[in-house]
């Protein structure tokens, strides 16, 4: 899946595949710059972390920064950092003020700087992840494939703040809209609304 992006002067959509991630120039649809990170179909798409970093992650569990402001192969001029420690192959990080949120496949979450990619902190949550987690930018939502909730703090610190057990489990990402949660499991599509 792409994202469009502004970065200096460009807007660019940034496709990730198997091989590299490319961002075309919406203006002439010209390939802009180039990062060859390996990998395989890589599904989550890439997030903006700030105006000088964008994160890619290329299927098989490693997460680059790349300046999305370059020009040309940047894969070894303008990668920022690289990781290859619990980063998720399926899903998509989530980015609060400067950090990066993250849950592996094997359902360990994660905290890391996106400017330097250190890490702040990594707790097993248990069970397995394919949706991607969302934020309301101070607290982290994931969903498990074996039906679990996780709510955490978005912070620099490791907080579990809610734990639900659903049904049935999660594969399709969580989506809020207008005061409310949208969740599809395996069997069943739920709304919830916070109270008053």
């Amino acid at each position: 899946t792409g994202t469009i992006v502004n970065a200096g002067q460009s807007q660019l959509l940034i496709l990730p595949s198997a091989v590299a991630t490319v961002a075309y120039d919406i203006a002439d649809g010209q390939p802009k710059w180039t990062v060859y990170h390996g990998g395989m179909n890589a599904s989550a798409r890439p997030v903006m972390a700030d105006t000088e970093s964008v994160l890619i992650t290329n299927g098989m569990g490693k997460l680059i920064s790349v300046d999305p402001t370059a020009k040309g192969d940047v894969t070894q001029s303008h990668v920022h950092f690289e990781r290859s420690k619990v980063v998720p192959r399926k899903s998509t990080p989530v980015i609060v003020n400067n950090l990066a949120f993250m849950v592996s496949d094997k359902g360990i979450a994660s905290c890391i700087d996106t400017k330097t990619g250190t890490e702040h902190w990594a707790e097993r949550l248990g069970g397995t992840f394919a949706a991607s987690p969302i934020a309301d930018g101070q607290k982290i939502l994931a969903l498990s494939e074996s039906g679990k909730l996780h709510v955490f703090a978005a912070s620099k610190k490791y907080q579990s703040l809610v734990e639900l057990k659903f049904a049935n489990g999660f594969h399709a990402s969580p989506a809020a809209v207008g005061g409310k949660l949208i969740l599809r499991s395996l069997t069943h599509l739920y709304c919830i609304k916070a109270t008053e």
